[in-house]
């Protein structure tokens, strides 16, 4: 049976088609395009027409696909923007009407659980299954912390701190200033001082997942081109991402987008979502993070 998932994001949008056939699944298809449908959703607490329209236009080319690879089931999953929109209804609304299908809105709890499903299920390799592991998900509207093992999840942390909803509070400024680094740091740390004060009680694998941590990746990497191989499983130490955040700050965005490993859509929030990871790093006191290319889409894909 072939299946497929769609991750409606706050930056981007993402599409997973996959085979299923005797317990082996194969990988068809993967797809992802920042169209930022959480554009200003922080302060408005509404979803623009315009972010909307090109949303759902990514949408309608993925329906398409699922249709040329003829997909039997679909799941449609979205998460912070939609999550607190005002207006989200008539989002869903637009999506059913003009793609003919049903978004399912995530909470943050339920994102949590996906995205740690989807970065454990590879772990054989790098752990046993007796450790615990600590995944970060950072997303453009919220990030989520959870904590666990192969047997069961433990803790499950969403937090309102993402790069789109930290770039448009603080980062105003090409490139950001010092004062404007400092408040948005100094709010990152206090908005994730109640659950490290609790996940610092034990030893965890860290796991990150998601656009920004695999971008910090393939620019510590040099990548010209992105390599989900050399991404996927590959490690970073706090000195690593401290190196990358001051090479993103050296320069104004127009610069930034030239930088190797980033995505030029994804220049303008990379600063924000590079300190979130600094700062969850420097409070666990963690020497490393291993990056995952698995996450909540896989978790989507595994809750089949």
């Amino acid at each position: 049976m072939r299946r497929g998932i769609i991750d409606i994001g706050t930056n981007t949008v993402r599409l997973l088609i996959l085979d299923f056939d005797n317990h082996k699944v194969k990988e068809l298809l993967r797809k992802t395009v920042i169209t930022r449908l959480g554009e200003g959703v922080n302060r408005s607490k509404v979803l623009k027409e315009s972010a909307m329209a090109r949303t759902l236009e990514i949408i309608k080319k993925y329906q398409k696909m699922l249709n040329e690879h003829k997909v039997e089931e679909v799941r449609v999953a979205a998460t912070s923007a939609v999550r607190e929109a005002k207006n989200s209804f008539n989002f869903i609304s637009k999506v059913r009407e003009e793609a003919g299908l049903d978004v399912e809105i995530l909470s943050g709890r339920e994102e949590g659980r996906l995205a740690f499903l989807g970065a454990i299920s590879d772990v054989g390799s790098i752990a046993s299954e007796k450790e615990k592991f600590l995944v970060i998900d950072i997303g453009g509207g919220s990030t989520e912390l959870i904590s666990g093992s192969s047997k069961k999840v433990e803790f499950i942390y969403s937090l309102k701190i993402g790069s789109v909803r930290l770039m448009e509070m603080f980062l105003k400024k090409d490139p950001p200033d010092f004062t404007e680094m400092e408040r948005a740091r100094w709010y990152v740390q206090n908005v994730i001082k109640e659950p490290l004060s609790i996940l610092k009680k034990s030893q965890y694998i860290l796991l990150g997942v998601a656009g920004t941590i695999t971008t910090i990746s393939a620019v510590h990497q040099g990548l010209k081109r992105y390599n989900p191989e050399k991404v996927h499983h590959s490690c970073l130490s706090q000195s690593d991402v401290e190196k990358v955040l001051r090479k993103f700050l050296r320069v104004p965005l127009e610069e930034r987008k030239k930088i190797d490993g980033l995505e030029p859509a994804r220049a303008d929030i990379i600063i924000a979502g590079t300190l979130i990871l600094l700062e969850v790093m420097r409070a666990l006191k963690a020497k490393k993070i291993i990056v995952s290319e698995k996450d909540l889409l896989d978790g989507l894909a595994l809750s089949y």
